[in-house]
């Protein structure tokens, strides 16, 4: 246990804890989409994308308030260029 405390002090001062989480949710991501046939629906990015959205909702990350506008944005317009003024 001591070890596991001791990766998540370094990991959490730095990037690395962003990265890891991110190729993990990518992983898991690619798991699930992989076990329900490739289905198109089931897009590798976008669900990695839910994963860690929910996972910074779920644990109060007050850093997404100023960015969940604009993903919002993105997802209604087809993730596509926003344009500005939207």
């Amino acid at each position: 246990m001591r070890d596991f405390q001791t990766i998540w002090v370094y990991l959490n001062a730095s990037p690395l804890l962003h990265l890891t989480l991110t190729l993990v949710a990518f992983q898991i991501a690619m798991t699930i989409y992989r076990r329900a046939g490739m289905n198109p629906l089931l897009n590798p990015v976008l669900l990695a994308v839910l994963i860690i959205v929910s996972l910074l909702l779920a644990t109060g990350t007050s850093d997404l308030a100023p960015i969940l506008p604009s993903v919002i944005t993105r997802v209604r317009s087809g993730f596509g260029p926003v344009r500005p003024g939207l």
